[in-house]
């Protein structure tokens, strides 16, 4: 909760967000004030659709003395208000970490162009060679159940993945191997299609290199010319969920 403010501390706005013509006031988890517009934060989320539209108009008083506290940090409330104010999308460079958090507080939004925003952010923020920072994204989708956020990440380490299933024998390490350990914390919908998906592409790959029962061949075929598209069809957890 953010800190209690007495009457005889000065309050502090940010420095951009300090409009006159913005009526609403949002104060962070760090004590920062902010001065938002009413329609950008109805039209962007559903929690301030809830809170500011829906019922008619606002009963509470609404200003320095009575601000909406949000439990985020003045950063996070800082970017997130950069990007419901622009017509295009815009990307910040931010620590994944702390990309996370911004995800967080657009749990309600109901603007696709925000959510695919902040999506694109996670993804860039995020290592791509860094596998055990690629798991914890994954888990981090399932955990919010966003399938085409889990489609984006599994596309970047789903080579690793394939290579854990070991079709020419031997035994995997379950109990120190991270994606089988990432795996098996995953919600049922989301393990079924991981494990799914990561037969089908091997049957994809091994039609495309001619592998059979029998032997191999070197003939390659065109079929793994894209394998993002190929990998991104091939996950999909709505199709196991009961």
């Amino acid at each position: 909760m953010p800190p209690i403010r007495s009457r005889s501390t000065a309050i502090k706005y940010h420095e951009f967000y300090d409009n006159s013509y913005d009526t609403i006031h949002l104060r962070s988890n760090d004590n920062i004030y902010f001065k938002a517009n009413k329609g950008r934060l109805i039209k962007s989320s559903m929690f301030f659709s809830d809170l500011l539209d829906e019922a008619g108009p606002i009963t509470c008083p609404n200003d320095e003395d009575h601000p909406i506290d949000l439990d985020f940090a003045s950063p996070i409330i800082s970017t997130y208000l950069d990007i419901i104010n622009v017509s295009t999308p815009y990307l910040v460079e931010i620590p994944y970490h702390t990309c996370k958090l911004l995800y967080a507080l657009c749990d309600f939004t109901m603007s696709i162009q925000t959510l695919d925003t902040v999506r694109t952010m996670l993804l860039s923020s995020s290592a791509p060679k860094n596998t055990s920072q690629m798991i914890d994204l994954f888990k981090f989708a399932c955990n919010v159940n966003d399938v085409e956020l889990g489609k984006s990440v599994f596309s970047m380490f789903y080579q690793d993945a394939t290579s854990k299933m070991n079709i020419n024998g031997g035994k995997p390490k379950e109990n120190s191997d991270p994606f089988l350990l990432m795996a098996k914390r995953l919600r049922p919908s989301w393990k079924l299609a991981l494990f799914y998906a990561l037969m089908q592409i091997q049957r994809e790959q091994m039609t495309s290199l001619g592998i059979s029962g029998k032997g191999t061949s070197a003939r390659w075929t065109s079929k793994s010319a894209d394998p993002v598209v190929n990998v991104r069809k091939y996950f999909n957890p709505a199709e196991f969920d009961q």
